[in-house]
């Protein structure tokens, strides 16, 4: 691809590569500079390249901002949330024991069950960020779930 056909493709393909690292990464600025880390490495590989750059360059951006997610602060500090939610004292009592116990698990099946049930984030959501298939994620939570479960009976139904 010579400098021409570079300019040509990339004027035509950035308004979409901008449009679908924001939908990724849910900030502007981020998504702006996704893309233009995108732009500089098809230029630094356009010579060996052959138009059309369009699936290349879409996945290349998706995996710039999954890496831009990874650099990001997952979590919230529990102690920093506030649950305003009328509870019983029994209630209360077996939420904070449910999150001791995920505190506890993997932290893959920790970073999956607070992405599917904390954020309500879909499967493949978790599976583009993390690299993984819908089903590797779905076996993920159930073991995650299995573990919660048989920990919680383990250690307060006894």
């Amino acid at each position: 691809m010579n400098d021409n056909q570079y300019k040509i493709e990339f004027s035509r393909l950035r308004p979409k590569l901008i449009s679908v690292a924001r939908k990724i990464l849910n900030d502007d600025d981020d998504a702006e500079d996704a893309v233009q880390d995108a732009m500089l490495r098809i230029w630094q590989l356009r010579e060996q390249l052959k138009p059309p750059i369009e699936s290349f360059a879409f996945i290349l951006v998706r995996n710039i901002c999954i890496s831009i997610q990874r650099r990001r602060p997952c979590f919230t500090d529990i102690e920093e949330v506030q649950i305003n939610i009328p509870m019983e004292e029994d209630e209360r009592r077996r939420l904070e024991q449910t999150m001791e116990i995920v505190e506890r698990l993997p932290d893959k099946q920790q970073t999956i069950l607070r992405l599917r049930h904390m954020e309500g984030m879909e499967m493949s959501e978790i599976a583009a960020l993390l690299c993984t298939t819908e089903t590797a994620v779905r076996k993920s939570l159930s073991r995650a779930r299995q573990s919660v479960r048989d920990m919680f009976r383990k250690t307060y139904k006894s």
